[in-house]
C-alpha cells in the first residue's frame, strides 16, 4: 500500500508539471515535437482528473503525423501519455516507436492487449503499472533497457514472450514484474527463443518464472540476430569463413543451405534473401 500511495502521488505531481506541454493535435491525439525537430511523441493532455484520453477503447498510434505542412515520424509514447485511461482495451503501435515513457500506460486497468513493435528499445519505469487486465506481453528482440516496475501489478498475466537473444548491453531491472514471491511468477508462462532457456534461468527477473518454454522465432538469413536480413548478415558469414569470428559469436544460423558447413554458398543464400525482400 505504501508503494502505491507514493507512486500515485508522484504520478499526479509529475503529470501536473508536464501537462499542456504538447505542441499540436493530430486526429485524436496530442504530440510533442522531439529535439531533432523531425519526430514526435504521443503526449499527455492537461486534465485535472488525470484521465487524459479516457473514453477511448482502442489506442491506435500512427507511424507519422502532419502539422502545418510538415510531417513527423512518431517514435515515442511520452510519460503519462495514457495514464489512468481505464477504458482502453487495445494499444497498437507502429514499427517506428522506440521509446515508451514512464507511466505511459500506468493504471490502464482495462488494457488487455498491447502490441510492442520490434522497433521498441526502451520501456520506462511503471510503463504498464497495474494494468491488471493485461493477459500477454511480448518483448521485442531489440529492447536494450527496461526500467523498474515496468509491469508491476499486471496480475492478470498468463504469458510473457521474450525475443531477446543477446543480453550483452541490455539492462533490465530485476523487479520489472515485482518481487520474486508474487503469483505471476507461479501462474504465467515465460516463452523464450529455442536454445535460450539456460540463459534466461541464469538472469533475474526471468529466473523467477516457474514455467519457461521455448519457441522458434528464427528468421532465415538473420545471422546476427537483429531481426532483419541485410548486408550485416552477409558480413557475419564472411567473418565466419575468414575465421575472424566463430559461429558461436552469432545467435543466428549461418548454414543457410543445410550442408553442415558455412561457405560462399551461404553468402549467396543470404544475398538472395535480401534481393527477394
Amino acid at each position: 500500500m505504501k508503494k502505491i500511495i507514493i507512486l500515485t502521488l508522484a504520478a499526479v505531481l509529475t503529470l501536473a508539471a508536464s501537462a499542456a506541454e504538447y505542441d499540436f493535435w493530430s486526429g485524436s491525439l496530442a504530440y510533442k515535437i522531439n529535439d531533432d525537430g523531425k519526430s514526435v511523441s504521443v503526449w499527455a493532455i492537461d486534465d485535472e482528473e488525470n484521465e487524459n484520453y479516457n473514453g477511448f477503447s482502442d489506442a491506435i498510434i500512427p507511424e507519422a503525423v502532419s502539422n502545418k505542412g510538415k510531417t513527423y515520424t512518431v517514435i515515442g509514447i511520452g510519460p503519462y501519455a495514457f495514464y489512468r485511461c481505464e477504458d482502453i482495451e487495445l494499444v497498437s503501435m507502429p514499427n517506428t516507436i522506440t521509446t515508451i515513457g514512464n507511466y505511459a500506460f500506468g493504471l490502464c486497468s482495462g488494457l488487455k492487449s498491447a502490441y510492442l513493435p520490434k522497433s521498441v528499445k526502451t520501456i520506462g519505469a511503471d510503463a504498464f503499472y497495474e494494468c491488471s487486465s493485461l493477459l500477454f506481453i511480448e518483448i521485442p528482440s531489440g529492447v536494450t533497457y527496461i526500467d523498474r516496475y515496468a509491469f508491476w501489478g499486471c496480475e492478470g498475466l498468463v504469458g510473457v514472450t521474450s525475443h531477446i537473444r543477446k543480453f550483452e548491453g541490455v539492462s533490465i531491472s530485476s523487479d520489472i514484474f515485482g518481487t520474486p514471491d508474487i503469483d505471476v511468477f507461479k501462474t504465467a508462462t515465460l516463452y523464450v527463443p529455442r536454445g535460450m532457456i539456460s540463459a534466461y534461468r541464469a538472469r533475474a527477473p526471468w529466473s523467477y518464472f516457474q514455467h519457461i518454454e521455448e519457441f522458434d522465432d528464427a528468421i532465415a538469413g538473420d545471422v546476427n540476430g537483429d531481426s532483419k536480413v541485410d548486408v550485416e548478415d552477409v558480413n557475419a558469414i564472411i567473418n565466419i569463413i575468414l575465421e575472424s569470428k566463430t559461429e558461436a559469436d552469432y545467435p543466428g544460423n549461418g548454414d543457410l543451405n543445410g550442408d553442415n558447413k558455412i561457405d560462399v554458398e551461404d553468402v549467396n543464400a543470404v544475398i538472395n534473401i535480401i534481393l527477394a525482400n
